[in-house]
């Protein structure tokens, strides 16, 4: 949770999902990353972030995935990812894998 002036601005969830059928690595699914919009462009969104990726190396997952929808591409994009087509075309697809 991210809280200013006793207020929340913003949250972030996320889900260990186990090891994957194949490789047998961790991860780790990111739900939501909300920010109030009287918050935003403040940095919030990204201190909560990078408070996930270090939640997630904390737990030793390899990955941390995700998908956006069309508000949220250009963050991920400022971040310096870019996300994956996939069957839900509004939605793109989102992967760090820590050990890359």
């Amino acid at each position: 949770m991210a809280i200013l002036e006793g207020k929340l601005v913003g949250y972030a969830f996320v889900q260990g999902y186990g090891a994957r059928l194949r490789s047998g690595e961790e991860s780790v699914r990111l739900h939501d990353l909300m920010v109030a919009p009287e918050a935003r462009k403040s940095g919030v969104g990204t201190a909560l972030f990078l408070e996930v990726q270090n939640w997630v190396k904390a737990r030793g997952a390899r990955y941390l995935e995700w998908q956006s929808s069309s508000q949220g591409v250009g963050f991920y994009e400022r971040l310096g990812f870019k996300g994956e087509p996939c069957p839900q075309p509004d939605y793109p697809f989102f992967e760090i894998d820590f050990e890359a």
